[in-house]
C-alpha cells in the first residue's frame, strides 16, 4: 500500500512537496518547482500583476524552446499580450526535455523598449546555446510589427563557485533588478520603455556583490516565504 504524498504547500499554480522545500538547504540544486514558486510569488505578492512584467515559469520557456510545434501555435497555452509587456523573464534549462531536469540554470530578459535580450549565466556561459535558442524562439511573439531583429547581450554575471547554486543565482538576479529597479518604475511606463533604464537595471554593477553569502540567504528566504504561506493556509498576510 502507496501513501499518498503530502504537499507542504498549495498556492495558486503552485504546488510544494518536502522534497522540493528540501532543495533549499544547501548544497542542493534547485529544481523547476522551487523557480516557479520564486516568479510566482515575484508576480503576485510583489508586482501584484502588473502586466508589465512578466516572469515566465520554466515549463512556459522549456515548452517555447524546445516544443516541436511551430511558435505561433503555442500562443494559446502563453500568457496572453507577450509583445505589450515591458520586460520579460525567462530562467533557462539546458535539459533537453519538456518535463524538467537538465544540469544548469541561467536567465534571459527580454526589454521590449531597448528590443534586446540580456543573458546572464553564473557559470561562465554554458547555456549560451540554449538561450540563444529561447530567444530566437519567441522574438515572433515578443516583437513588434515592423521591428528590427532584436539585440543580444551578455551581462557580466556573479559566477558561482560550486556545482549546484545556478538556480538560486537565477533567483537572486531576478529579485534583486526586479525589486531594485522594475518595482521603483512599475508605476511609470515612459521609464520602464526607456532603453537606457533597461540597460542600467540589467547592467547594474551592484550584480557582482551577489556571492555565495548571498544566495545563502536567498535560500533561507525562499523556505521561510513558504512555511509562512503554508502556515496561512496559502494566503500571504
Amino acid at each position: 500500500m502507496t501513501t499518498e504524498r503530502k504537499p507542504i504547500l498549495e498556492w495558486h499554480d503552485i504546488i510544494l512537496y518536502p522534497e522540493d522545500v528540501a532543495l533549499l538547504d544547501d548544497r542542493q540544486w534547485l529544481n523547476d518547482a522551487i523557480i516557479s514558486f520564486h516568479y510566482e510569488w515575484m508576480e503576485r505578492e510583489l508586482f501584484k500583476n502588473d502586466p508589465a512584467v512578466l516572469f515566465m515559469r520554466p515549463t512556459m520557456v522549456a515548452l517555447v524552446s524546445q516544443s516541436a510545434e511551430p511558435v505561433d501555435a503555442l500562443k494559446g497555452v502563453l500568457p496572453a499580450n507577450l509583445n505589450k509587456r515591458a520586460f520579460v523573464w525567462m530562467p533557462i534549462n539546458d535539459g533537453s526535455g519538456l518535463k524538467g531536469g537538465g544540469s544548469h540554470w541561467s536567465l534571459l530578459v527580454w526589454h521590449a523598449g531597448g528590443n534586446t535580450f540580456y543573458y546572464f549565466d553564473s557559470l561562465n556561459g554554458a547555456n549560451l546555446e540554449w538561450a540563444r535558442k529561447a530567444a530566437e524562439r519567441i522574438t515572433p511573439l515578443l516583437k513588434q510589427e515592423g521591428q528590427p531583429a532584436p539585440g543580444f547581450e551578455i551581462v557580466n554575471t556573479p559566477q558561482q563557485t560550486n556545482g549546484y547554486d545556478c538556480g538560486i543565482y537565477v533567483c537572486s538576479l531576478t529579485g534583486y533588478i526586479g525589486g531594485h529597479h522594475l518595482l521603483p518604475a512599475v508605476n511609470n511606463p515612459e521609464k520602464l520603455s526607456s532603453p537606457e533604464f533597461g540597460k542600467q537595471a540589467l547592467h547594474d554593477p551592484a550584480l557582482m556583490s551577489i556571492n555565495d553569502a548571498a544566495v545563502a540567504a536567498g535560500r533561507k528566504f525562499l523556505k521561510e516565504t513558504i512555511f509562512k504561506l503554508a502556515e496561512n493556509g496559502g494566503e500571504a498576510k
